[in-house]
């Protein structure tokens, strides 16, 4: 059994796949399943991930899309690591990540159930975005996370146990399911951070206003829950 599941949702990221995969199998820490869950695409997704014949990697596609939300999930439910990590098809880690993050968990609190790290992140325009300052980075972070999400699933390792308590990721949340799934762990587990980039982030074009009208949908549900 591997001790870590890596879950990488895709849809018509073909032209990405290949960098994110590639960074998932570079890690210095190799006992990893990688979970590609193509949320049925119609480029040549399926080709990229059979072209790679990796017997870490396992494919499992979606007859229709049906949101990122539910095919990560599908492959959450698919994991047989202790040790969930979540990157996007369109980002990538650097070689350490794993190893690293691991390595605090064999010395970590049983209470811990979030290993997350800092992380470089560039908008659509491929300029780098300034990183945000928070206060309080580790330990019980439910209050810093209610005035806002500074942690990515891209650079966090999560205990699979925090999805058997807290549930899945939510699929009617339109925008901020980050989140809200943060949120509902930091009731119950700690956090621990490491203070290095070891995961890159790449924001996609899209409409501003969408998303600023759904991430005002969510935020008012949040409120409404916490």
């Amino acid at each position: 059994m591997p001790k870590v599941s890596v879950i990488t949702a895709t849809y018509n990221h073909a032209h990405f796949l290949a960098r994110s995969i590639q960074s998932v199998l570079n890690q210095t820490y190799e006992d990893f399943e990688l979970i590609i869950v193509d949320d049925g695409s119609t480029d040549d997704t399926e080709e990229v991930v059979k072209n790679l014949s990796n017997e870490k990697v396992k494919y499992i596609k979606h007859q229709k899309n049906q949101g990122a939300s539910v095919a990560r999930n599908t492959g959450i439910r698919s994991a047989k690591g202790d040790y969930i990590a979540i990157l996007d098809a369109d980002d990538e880690w650097t070689p350490e990540i794993l190893e690293k993050q691991m390595k605090v968990y064999y010395t970590a609190p049983m209470e811990v159930g979030v290993v997350y790290t800092r992380y470089i992140k560039y908008d659509s325009l491929g300029d780098c975005v300034p990183p945000l300052k928070v206060a309080k980075k580790e330990g019980d972070l439910f209050k810093q996370l209610l005035y806002g999400l500074h942690i990515q699933w891209q650079s966090s390792l999560i205990k699979r146990e925090c999805f058997n308590k807290v549930g899945l990721i939510s699929e009617s949340m339109l925008y901020a399911r980050d989140w809200d799934f943060f949120l509902r762990i930091s009731q119950h587990y700690q956090f621990l951070y490491i203070d290095k980039p070891l995961a890159i982030i790449y924001e996609q074009p899209e409409g501003r206003l969408s998303k600023q009208e759904r991430l005002i949908v969510d935020i008012q549900r949040i409120l409404k829950m916490y």
